[in-house]
């Protein structure tokens, strides 16, 4: 049970062998390129957005989740 609500979770077994394999396996030049620039991004949007958000709400001592930080400024980034 889910604390504080009614929902039962539901759990069922997958074979995720293959992904894993294909995620582990040796990469070419340009698949590394495209990891690099796709970790570039990441790392650039959670010094200059996400971070000082998430400070915010620690500093104000604001009970939030992570969800709605996330989801409700995902699609409307800082001009």
């Amino acid at each position: 049970m889910c604390v504080g609500c009614n929902l039962k979770l539901a759990f069922f077994q997958a074979d995720v062998s293959a992904d894993i394999a294909y995620v582990m396996a040796p990469k070419e030049e340009p698949e590394l390129l495209i990891m690099k620039k796709a970790c570039f991004v990441s790392v650039d949007v959670f010094n200059k957005y996400l971070k000082d958000q998430i400070m915010e709400i620690i500093d104000s001592d604001k009970v939030s989740r992570f969800s709605l930080l996330f989801f409700h400024h995902i699609y409307r980034f800082p001009t």
